[in-house]
């Protein structure tokens, strides 16, 4: 999994939001406490204090002036040089605190490389624009709104700086703990069979005799295996399923005879299997049919 995602990283097939949702897995058995960081203030967000440098941008604050008689408007940059020089900082700066998933949406939403990314004003900066700039309402002009105008490229800038920390990141991790990736591919398989069983159980087998969460071995029917177990293989193939298919739930039905223990886990994990097969087959509706001839018989 972890080798997976970093081919898809690198190629581009996994967006940095997606494969930071996904790599929460691997915190979940591999607790590093600089990788749950990571990932929670990227999809979260930053504060002012902790940004990364490369989260902070240079950027064109422009103003929209409207005209109080006629509604007329003007864009206008605005020059903070005055204040700079007052405050010792540079006021066209800005950090850029968002999610990763926010900062994803305005790149997709901005018209190219070439386009502008817009960071509006707060209400309480617009006031302080008005007290410390040369902003005024003479011959009828005041100013309306105010933002801070980034190239696009910046935020990608941004975005690709992300990718390239969770790679590194990836990378080290796989490196230092290669057991990790295999860990992670039996959970994802795992999540897969059962998925498909419950979707099995739930959506398919409704009605039928095999009741969820039913112990199996609380049925006391004896199976005689020369007749009955043949009986049960034939009319599973006869649905549709392939021979060499039953030899698993032959072994199952014989262990229920011969121990006469519980084996529902085992015949769960099989109709779970056997449910992906039919439906790739084309025989799903053969499914409930397949469940109920192998509780008859139970």
């Amino acid at each position: 999994m972890i080798k997976k995602l970093i081919a898809d990283l690198t190629s581009g097939k996994t967006s940095v939001s997606t494969a930071l949702k996904m790599s929460k897995a691997i915190f979940s058995i591999h607790e590093d406490n600089s990788l749950a960081e990571f990932i929670k203030l990227e999809l979260e967000g930053y504060t002012w204090d902790n940004a990364p440098d490369y989260r902070t941008l240079v950027g064109t604050p422009k103003a929209n002036y409207r005209k109080k008689f006629d509604g007329q408007f003007i864009v206008l940059p605005l020059n903070f040089s005055e204040i700079n020089k007052e405050i010792g900082l540079n006021f066209n700066e800005r950090k850029i605190v968002m999610s990763i998933v926010e900062i994803e949406n305005l790149i997709n939403k901005a018209d190219g490389s070439n386009g502008e990314i817009c960071i509006i004003f707060s209400q309480e900066q617009l006031r302080l624009l008005w007290e410390n700039t040369n902003a005024s309402n003479d011959n009828g002009w005041f100013l309306e709104s105010a933002w801070w105008a980034f190239p696009t490229n910046l935020f990608q800038n941004i975005y690709s700086r992300t990718q390239d920390a969770l790679i590194d990141r990836l990378i080290q991790i796989n490196k230092n703990y290669p057991q990790l990736d295999q860990q992670l591919d039996f959970m994802t398989e795992k999540n897969e069979t059962t998925k498909t069983i419950q979707t099995t159980i739930h959506g398919n087998v409704i009605g039928s005799n095999l009741g969820i969460g039913e112990s199996i071995s609380q049925k006391d029917t004896t199976i005689n295996y020369n007749e009955d177990i043949k009986k049960i293989i034939d009319k599973i193939v006869a649905l549709g399923f392939e021979k060499s298919d039953t030899k698993d739930l032959e072994e199952i039905l014989i262990k229920k005879k011969k121990t006469g223990a519980s084996v529902s886990k085992q015949l769960m994990t099989w109709i779970g299997k056997m449910a992906s097969k039919a439906i790739e087959k084309g025989i799903e509706h053969k499914i409930p049919e397949m469940t109920d001839t192998i509780s008859s018989y139970l």
